[in-house]
């Protein structure tokens, strides 16, 4: 015969097989939902940074062309200003190099961060082709900046009424300093060929 005694110990095996398997499940849970919180936290932080970052690209960029829209601004009035002055019977080559000293004075002036490059003062087209270099560097801990190549093309053909076009634009971020190592050598390759 059976005793009482002894059906409760066969019962007291699946009690703790429940409990067993409620805590297990509760565990993975945990470990599952801290995984997610560090997952979410890193890409909070992932998009902060981000945000950061295009934060500073677009200022640096409207910065760029807030000084582009100044200096062709410069560029168009001091043309229009030397080709009212000037007589009509002035030679083109004369013309252009007056309109270069007077934009690139105006330039120094206005302390721009505008360089002018490669400047060609045609006599046959009567027209002034130069080059405007725009940089803007940011202080080193940002290491986002703006380089902008502007080729302007001033055709004094029209006397009085001169045309300011903009032929090319280069319109680039810069993200880090860049210099080429001076010790680089550039030599031969040779090659060990054997006929047989």
């Amino acid at each position: 015969m059976k005793t009482l005694g002894t059906k409760m110990n066969r019962m007291n095996p699946r009690r703790g097989s429940a409990s067993i398997l409620v805590i297990m499940l509760s565990l993975v849970l945990v470990v599952f939902g801290v995984f997610s919180m560090m997952t979410a936290h890193a890409g909070l932080a992932v998009a902060r940074r981000h945000g950061e970052w295009n934060t500073k690209y677009h200022q640096v960029e409207s910065e760029t062309a807030l000084i582009a829209a100044e200096f062709h601004q410069l560029v168009f009035d001091e043309t229009a200003d030397v080709t009212s002055f000037m007589a009509d019977d002035t030679d083109v080559s004369d013309q252009g190099k007056t309109i270069m000293q007077s934009i690139e004075s105006r330039v120094a002036e206005k302390k721009l961060p505008v360089t002018i490059t490669k400047s060609d003062h045609s006599t046959e087209v009567e027209d002034v082709v130069f080059l405007a270099e725009i940089s803007v560097l940011p202080p080193t801990e940002d290491r986002i900046g703006f380089y902008s190549a502007l080729q302007y093309r001033i055709d004094l053909s029209k006397g009085d009424h001169p045309r300011v076009v903009v032929e090319k634009t280069v319109w680039k971020s810069v993200t880090e300093d860049f210099e080429y190592k001076e010790d680089i050598e550039f030599r031969d390759v040779e090659v060990e060929v054997q006929v047989e």
